[in-house]
């Protein structure tokens, strides 16, 4: 048996994507545009969630090689509706941001939709990026810079490891390319 997007032990086969290398891939698209002070992330952060806290570990990594850090993290649900709910009270607030990085595609969704209401527009105002690389990641205006879940690639070396007698225990990492697309641009 060999588990594909899911972890079941030290003992089990198991094929996930690198969602530490992922955090590092988001936080570096923002640092390559110039940002480095006031990115949030948005999403629900929790330690029991395997892919927030590894993408959130990531994240801080880079930063913190750049010398800067994560200027605060905004709580939400992983849906659009919690996301703009939280994000439309963050603007209310007066803290500034110049990007987010969004723990998901429909998270972004819902920062995408609270930036227009607040009358921002992405990415002259702000920046984002998310992860998964959703169908909605491409069909949001700006299509959305997202980090892809490598589902393709899961699977094939999934097969490969269910085929091959010799197959090691444990968790085999699969990259997540970043798709950049227009959602990331220079700090204001």
């Amino acid at each position: 048996m060999v588990l594909v997007n899911c972890i079941a032990g030290s003992r089990a086969v198991s094929v996930i994507p690198d969602e530490l290398a992922a955090g590092r891939a988001a936080a570096a698209a923002l640092l390559s545009a110039g940002h480095r002070d006031d990115i949030h992330i948005v999403g629900e952060s929790a330690d029991h969630v395997y892919a927030a806290r590894n993408r959130r570990a990531g994240i801080d990594e880079t930063l913190a090689a750049a010398g800067t850090r994560v200027a605060g993290t905004i709580e939400s649900a992983w849906w659009p509706e919690p996301a703009y709910e939280a994000v439309r009270h963050f603007f209310t607030t007066g803290t500034r941001a110049t990007a987010f990085i969004c723990l998901n595609d429909r998270v972004a969704m819902g920062v995408y939709q609270a930036a227009t209401a607040a009358g921002l527009r992405i990415p002259e105002d702000l920046s984002v990026v998310a992860f998964d690389d959703s169908d909605l990641a491409s069909w949001l205006r700006p299509q959305l810079t997202s980090v892809a879940l490598p589902h393709f690639e899961m699977g094939r070396r999934g097969i490969e490891l269910l085929l091959d007698p010799d197959r090691t225990a444990g968790a085999h990492l699969i990259d997540m390319p970043l798709m950049s697309r227009a959602s990331v641009a220079p700090p204001p």
